[in-house]
């Protein structure tokens, strides 16, 4: 990208340390007798100090409201340098042995690191201890994140290539709407190529790191997302007989407007703690359409399917990130 004077930025160093924040000063010198050329000049804040810097050693510091997604893990750890202030809280989702959530708390005081795996938590816990990880399966149960997301302006996404697209974009989407981060980094091949198709649908220039009409590109995945989850729902329905065949935990979290919430595993199973002693969780309102008097499973209302993927904001920016990116 062409950098502008007031752009904040990151230049990427041989060392983990955070020194690397600056702010462009004058834009690039193309003139090819200057000794300089090729460079642009920028202040550092750490220590005021001006140079002349190659654009591809530079990163810019994006604004609130964006999603870069990226194809390589390198390229994911640079993101975690530069997109990262002193003051950010973050959390790194899919966080497997630490390598990428250690690199983060060396440029952000407060970082949490969650995955699904015990056995990676506990090497993290062990060769990190100055970080805090927790055991969370995120991509299944996406609203769990909520638990600990209090602050949160910093989200980076790390879930395997191998995962499954509609859970990804689902759980992006949950991130999206209850957390609203300013900056969400993803890691994700899928989405990379799917960005790379629809750039390449729109006749634009391929090597833009900007995604063509943003929007409209989210906006089809995640109804992509929303009718490929309600068709596996309809199949379910279909082979059990059942209006609600999923597990409890299955379906979103709601909340009445005192903040309670409503339990799901009255409305769709059987509350085992309400049995023994008072459940805090609301036993009079049906998940389903939120009225009082009634479980969902004994609801007639006639609404879609749906599992909280449909309501998500698409005010976002959204760019793509690849090598070329950093």
């Amino acid at each position: 990208p062409a950098f502008q004077p007031g752009d904040e930025v990151f230049v990427k160093l041989h060392s983990e340390m955070d020194t690397g924040r600056a702010v462009i000063v004058e834009p690039l010198i193309q003139d090819p007798e200057h000794q300089f050329s090729g460079r642009v000049k920028l202040r550092y804040h750490h220590d005021q100090t001006y140079c002349h810097v190659r654009p591809n050693r530079i990163a810019k510091v994006e604004t609130k409201g964006t999603m870069l997604i990226c194809f390589k893990t390198e390229s994911y750890r640079k993101l975690c340098r530069s997109q990262l202030e002193k003051q950010d809280v973050a959390i790194d989702i899919g966080c497997s042995y630490g390598k990428a959530t250690h690199v983060m708390s060396q440029h952000c005081d407060n970082v949490l690191g969650l995955d699904i795996s015990r056995e990676a938590i506990v090497s993290c816990r062990r060769d990190y201890p100055h970080v805090r990880f927790e055991v969370m399966d995120c991509l299944e149960y996406p609203e769990q994140i909520a638990t600990v997301s209090t602050g949160v302006n910093k989200v980076f996404l790390d879930i395997g290539g191998n995962r499954e697209r509609n859970a990804l974009i689902r759980l992006i989407s949950f991130v999206q709407q209850n957390i609203k981060p300013d900056v969400i980094v993803v890691k994700s091949e899928a989405l990379v190529r799917s960005a790379e198709e629809h750039t390449r649908r729109c006749q634009v220039n391929p090597d833009d790191d900007n995604i063509p009409a943003s929007e409209k590109w989210w906006r089809q995945l995640q109804e992509e997302t929303v009718a490929k989850i309600n068709s596996k729902l309809e199949q379910r329905v279909g082979e059990t007989g059942l209006r609600f065949p999923l597990y409890a935990l299955k379906y979103p979290r709601k909340y009445l407007s005192n903040g309670v919430e409503i339990c799901r595993f009255h409305n769709y199973s059987a509350c085992p703690t309400h049995e023994n002693r008072p459940c805090d969780r609301d036993h009079e309102h049906c998940h389903y359409c939120l009225q009082p008097g009634h479980s969902s499973q004994q609801c007639t209302a006639k609404d879609p399917v749906d599992l909280g993927t449909t309501k998500v904001s698409l005010t976002e920016a959204v760019s793509a990130s690849d090598d070329k990116h950093q």
